[in-house]
């Protein structure tokens, strides 16, 4: 049966009439997205994680070349259009990996600098950078904590800058866990920041002054590292935002190791203000976050936002980053010496008892104590290299002996969940003194957490990176593995005080 047999030719000619006059125009066209005035791009815990093509073995998915691709893409899009473009990384980016500790981030420096970011920030993770390195970035340095006097940590950073040229300004400031307060858990937040540095940091609380700077028309972004409350708004937390005229939060999430990962095509909260929000690949790849924004009367207004995954990009590899990086493949493989020959694996179990016996090592140890949690993999049967120490332990964080009088035992064990071991016969020195052995996050957080003057804490020189644990093991390897040191006991953190 045909259309004209179906339907009468003044049904038809109606419905043609109908469709015309609600159209407005013979042939409909689909509305066109509007185009935006800004497009800002985030990255974010990184990690370190940018390694030589050629050291693809046993190293997470390496994304880079192509998330250099897109952003230059983007660029050369966005500039025929007229269209600004401002490209932030949220923190935690300089360090954690292998390759960032052998090269001492320069690695992260020519990844930075090759994709001419306009601003990163800090996180904690960063905390064991080497100071100096930051002068080597080419971009401003946002960073989320003061000292006790008020002042940006590291001082060569800032808490917020101004970004872009004069018909054009975006206002950014940097926050670490949103409002979280550090006494409630001080485990969350770093206990200095810089390599050899003194001095606890603070995270910038604020905002409602700080987001007073700037010119009045600016865009203003918050970079929120460690963002984990996307079900709950703070309100009270957003209100303060509000009044400081905030426009955008730019966030990045962390999951816990035991979720997958979680891609959307809307990457944006609508919270007020508005929350642009990243992910950490459990898989170590890189994702960049697109947010469009568009200033409509007075006041700037989101577009869109969303993920854009590496695996999915089509874009060409930037071969000259890929060629840029291939410099740090002699430094990598020389610091990945062979530290031992394993017999057999070592479970987590396994290794924290290992790493117990390293610290009993230590002159004047009467207890030594690391937390389970620090223990982040196992170590498999055969040869041990220092990359793969590193990757199981606590990135760099050096070993320090904290004085402790009898009577703070309990309480300082208590500040997290610890294993100890306690040397038979261990007294108190002349000061009245019992000195625990530990790493130097833990033994801050319960110098900090018992108000200790500074001085009680000794940081170990010759082990100011993990290297004291590889020479340890290297040179102490089979008396280790054989038995613990003699004379020494566990001890349980509810029982101290009759110790």
């Amino acid at each position: 049966m045909s259309l004209r047999q179906e339907f009468p030719s003044r049904t038809l000619f109606a419905i043609f009439i109908s469709i015309t006059v609600f159209c407005g125009c013979k042939h409909a066209t689909p509305p066109q997205p509007q185009q935006p005035d800004v497009i800002l791009l985030q990255t974010g815990r990184l990690r370190g994680n940018v390694y030589p093509l050629t050291m693809r073995e046993g190293v997470p998915l390496q994304h880079y070349q192509k998330i250099s691709a897109i952003i230059g893409e983007i660029r050369r899009e966005a500039e025929a259009k007229g269209i600004k473009v401002l490209l932030f990384d949220l923190g935690d980016s300089l360090t954690g990996s292998f390759a960032s500790f052998a090269t001492g981030s320069e690695n992260m420096t020519d990844f930075f600098n090759h994709l001419n970011y306009d601003a990163i920030a800090l996180g904690n993770l960063d905390a064991d950078v080497d100071l100096g390195i930051l002068a080597t970035l080419k971009m401003p340095v946002l960073t989320p904590f003061r000292n006790a006097e008020g002042k940006p940590v590291p001082k060569t950073a800032q808490n917020a800058l101004s970004i872009g040229p004069d018909d054009f300004c975006v206002f950014a400031v940097a926050n670490f866990y949103g409002d979280l307060d550090p006494a409630k858990a001080p485990h969350r937040f770093p206990a200095w920041f810089g390599k050899g540095q003194r001095g606890k940091p603070y995270p910038v609380r604020e905002y409602q002054e700080l987001l007073s700077g700037g010119k009045e028309a600016a865009l203003r972004v918050m970079t929120w590292m460690k963002f984990e409350s996307p079900d709950a708004a703070p309100e009270h937390f957003l209100k303060m935002l509000r009044n400081g005229g905030l426009d955008l939060i730019l966030a990045h999430r962390v999951y816990s190791g035991e979720m997958k990962d979680a891609w959307s095509a809307e990457s944006l909260i609508r919270w007020n203000p508005p929350v642009s929000e990243n992910i950490l690949r459990e898989n170590r790849g890189f994702s960049i976050v697109r947010t469009d924004l568009k200033r409509e009367s007075g006041s700037w207004r989101v577009l869109g936002s969303r993920v854009l995954s590496a695996n999915s990009i089509q874009a060409k590899p930037d071969a000259a980053l890929a060629t840029l990086l291939q410099r740090h493949q002699k430094t990598i493989e020389t610091a990945d010496k062979a530290i031992a020959k394993l017999p057999s694996a070592l479970d987590k179990v396994a290794l924290l008892d290992l790493i117990l016996r390293c610290l009993a090592t230590v002159e004047h140890a009467d207890l030594v104590a690391y937390s389970p949690n620090s223990i982040r993999g196992e170590l498999t049967q055969g040869e041990l290299k220092a990359s793969r120490l590193f990757g199981v332990l606590p990135w760099t964080s050096p070993i320090s002996r904290l004085s402790l009088r009898p009577e703070e035992i309990e309480r300082a064990l208590a500040a997290s969940p610890v294993a100890v071991l306690k040397k038979d016969g261990a007294a108190v020195d002349n000061d009245g003194f019992l000195h625990l052995v530990t790493g130097r996050f833990l033994a801050e957080v319960i110098r900090d957490t018992l108000a200790l003057p500074e001085e009680r804490l000794f940081i170990i020189p010759e082990s100011s990176e993990f290297g004291f644990f590889a020479e340890t093991l290297a040179k102490r390897f089979d008396e280790l593995m054989a038995a613990p040191p003699q004379g020494w006991k566990t001890l349980e953190p509810e029982s101290a005080r009759n110790k």
